[in-house]
């Protein structure tokens, strides 16, 4: 049995992602200091001359990025500190166009032994039907759960 609080990291991909949006994020908001600074002249003005287009980029990188602030704390506290259960793969299926994610839902048993399900992304493409994986859960709300092949996070061993 693993102690807690766990050791976790993001997971690789979303390392990766949150570097890229860092980096949007600043160069944005360079971009802004600059034309600020320059207090938005008639002849200076010519750097933005639309900002519908740019005003939209901002807000579909801000939904991606909240859905994924969502996630990752959410998961946080449940890879790090939730209880460990084995659960159940009681069906899997690709969805999707080109991605084809898999799909999973799965069955467990909390510590007072009633039943709960989910459904996740199993990211690693690994899990199929009747296999098993670890979930972890909230003990005072097991609906609460991730698997840890759908979680942002993994675990590393010490």
């Amino acid at each position: 049995m693993l102690s807690r609080p766990r050791v976790i990291r993001l997971k690789a991909p979303l390392r990766i992602f949150t570097l890229i949006a860092i980096t949007l994020l600043g160069g944005v908001g360079f971009a802004v200091s600059i034309l600020v600074q320059k207090q938005g002249t008639k002849t200076e003005f010519y750097a933005l001359p639309n900002l519908m287009p740019f005003a939209m980029f901002v807000l579909i990188w801000s939904l991606i990025a909240i859905a994924m602030l969502r996630s990752v704390v959410r998961d946080r506290g449940l890879v790090s500190d939730g209880e460990i259960a084995v659960a159940t793969v009681t069906s899997q299926w690709f969805a999707g166009g080109e991605s084809r994610d898999s799909r999973i839902t799965y069955e467990f048993k909390d510590a007072a032994g009633r039943t709960f399900s989910g459904k996740a992304t199993d990211r690693t493409r690994k899990i199929f039907e009747e296999m098993q994986t670890p979930v972890f859960y909230d003990p005072m709300n097991p609906a609460k759960n991730v698997p840890l092949v759908g979680a942002t996070y993994d675990v590393v061993e010490s």
